[in-house]
């Protein structure tokens, strides 16, 4: 099981906070993109930060929560992260969503959030490569895990595996040790965390924690 670190919330400042991932054990670094559409809030990436990202060394990991999609690949596109995953409920055609993402040689992720059906994704589970879980309401962080949530992860990995379907398995939202020892981690390719590392004192000591 992978670990993607998000800096929404930290102890540290910006700067300071991506070295600290960068240089943890995380196996990513996890960037939260909001608008204040999609979701209330919104995050503020101005040159100076996206340039810092794009120094980091670390894989990267792109999630939006945004309408207006294609703008916001355009631009995130440039750090040359690993996945843009975006939320499904947030696309009126999922579909040229995909192929846009994939014109730019980044691989794709679909987010669903907790109380939509996984089913609703079955048209698309041969062309993707991540599902991420959202296991709280996008947008904010330091939220409780929605317990909901692991039967829809074992219900992926059911169709996963019936369909033999490639796409990874990722929830995101509420995440520390004491919820993944009660969530079937072997169902789990990865596991994005914020708070629980990010406002600690010793990121690697959290994240040997989740693993």
């Amino acid at each position: 099981m992978k670990t993607s670190i998000s800096f929404l919330k930290s102890n540290n400042s910006f700067e300071k906070t991506l070295d600290l991932i960068n240089e943890s054990k995380a196996d990513y670094i996890h960037i939260d993109v909001t608008d204040g559409l999609f979701v209330n809030n919104k995050t503020l990436f101005d040159k100076k930060m996206i340039e810092t990202l794009k120094k980091m060394k670390k894989p990267k990991d792109v999630h939006l929560m945004t309408l207006h999609l294609k703008n916001y690949i355009d631009v995130f596109a440039y750090l040359k992260p690993e996945y843009i995953t975006f939320e499904f409920e947030a696309a009126s055609n999922p579909d040229d969503i995909i192929d846009y993402i994939k014109t730019k040689k980044i691989k794709v992720g679909i987010a669903i959030n907790p109380f939509t059906d996984v089913k609703a994704l079955k048209s698309y589970f041969e062309k993707i490569d991540l599902v991420l879980v959202m296991s709280v309401i996008p947008g904010y962080g330091a939220q409780k895990f929605i317990p909901v949530v692991r039967e829809k992860i074992k219900e992926l990995y059911k169709i996963r595996e019936k369909n033999k379907n490639n796409f990874l398995i990722s929830v995101d939202g509420g995440i520390n040790d004491k919820v993944l020892r009660k969530t079937d981690k072997d169902k789990l390719d990865i596991v994005v965390a914020g708070s629980y590392v990010c406002l600690s004192a010793d990121y690697d000591k959290q994240i040997e924690k989740l693993k």
